[in-house]
């Protein structure tokens, strides 16, 4: 997902069905989308593999519940198709039969969740709320990191002195140029953190940087 994917789904993801519930038997999937609903949540069903693929390829969601053995298909093509489509998205997968095998590889393949059918409805709902609150966490510790690097750059350079609030405006002007920047300071000053925030300010941040200790380079070598 990029950068303004991102930002399109915090701001869409109230008008948009929270969950795909994926399951089927349809006298368990009324029964788990009525308890979904009156805990607050939108739902969109599928019944087996194929609907909820054709379901993940037009619309996003804020989580995906797949039962893990049905027909068309099973619960870990849906996970594996959920995660291509949005890498940040929880998938808890549920099944019957308790396989640690199945288990094992569904959170191989990016599974928030393994939970076993047989469980209360409450412990379900516990899941599903801790799943959703990591999800939202990420996604602000994103955003912060996104806000942070288009003021300061990366890494944070952190301090309120007039002294350091100079230093980072002439880094962030001094970065849109093609100039060769040299930066003094005595040893521990923070060089390399400004010299970071310079590459990653810059044009050239899609390009490697490269840190290299000359005090450790013989003179002669440094030369050459």
């Amino acid at each position: 997902m990029n950068d303004a994917d991102r930002h399109l789904w915090v701001v869409t993801a109230s008008f948009m069905s929270d969950i795909l519930l994926v399951e089927d038997k349809d006298s368990l999937r009324r029964v788990m989308r009525l308890t979904l609903e009156h805990a607050g949540y939108g739902v969109t069903e599928a019944a087996d593999a194929r609907s909820a693929l054709n379901e993940i390829s037009t619309a996003r969601h804020s989580l995906v519940l797949t039962d893990l053995r049905m027909p068309n298909g099973s619960g870990l093509d849906v996970l594996r198709a959920a995660r291509a489509a949005d890498a940040d998205v929880p998938v808890i997968v549920m099944t019957a039969f308790g396989s640690i095998d199945e288990a094992v590889q569904a959170m191989k393949d990016g599974a928030h969740d393994f939970l076993q059918k047989t469980c209360r409805f409450e412990s379900l709902l516990l899941l599903v709320e801790r799943a959703l609150e990591q999800a939202r966490l990420r996604t602000e510790n994103v955003l912060l990191r996104e806000e942070w690097s288009k003021r300061y750059g990366f890494p944070k350079i952190l301090g309120e002195s007039e002294v350091i609030k100079r230093a980072v405006a002439d880094t962030q002007r001094v970065a849109q140029t093609e100039a060769t920047v040299l930066l003094l300071g005595e040893s521990g000053t923070g060089k390399e953190l400004f010299a970071r925030a310079v590459h990653h300010l810059s044009n050239r941040r899609d390009k490697p940087f490269v840190a290299i200790n000359c005090a450790a380079i013989p003179e002669t070598l440094i030369e050459k």
